[in-house]
């Protein structure tokens, strides 16, 4: 189990990403829908979602299947599953530097990833 401490600051740095995501993502339009896609196999709850906006992928932190499915928007289709995560709490693309960053709640890890390959580059405890 993580400590206090472990969690205090896990949570502070998801914070101040989840802010630094929020201020880029303002936009004076409504929302409205653009279509539907489907996930097939995917189990559980859906709550997490990040957007990288020059590639056109939606990044969708799947809780019960321990993974963030990556979903090209313009064609509508899955184009990757990232597996081995910890119940994902979190997913936040952080585009000056191309990552993805993905808070797990079972092992209370950030885990940071080379967004365009997919390829992991670290993970905080």
């Amino acid at each position: 189990m993580m400590s206090n401490r472990k969690a205090r600051s896990a949570c502070a740095i998801f914070m101040l990403l989840v802010g630094v995501s929020l201020g880029h993502a303002q936009s004076n339009s409504p929302l409205r829908l653009e279509r539907t896609i489907s996930l097939p196999g995917v189990k559980g709850r859906i709550v997490y979602l990040a957007f990288d906006a020059a590639s056109q992928r939606l990044f969708v932190a799947t809780l019960g299947n321990n993974t963030v499915e990556v979903i090209d928007v313009k064609s509508g289709t899955k184009v990757r599953t990232i597996s081995g995560l910890a119940e994902p709490q979190g997913v936040i693309y952080e585009p000056e530097k191309k990552r993805l960053w993905i808070a797990n709640r079972s092992d209370g890890t950030v885990r940071i990833f080379d967004a365009p390959k997919y390829q992991p580059l670290g993970r905080s405890s």
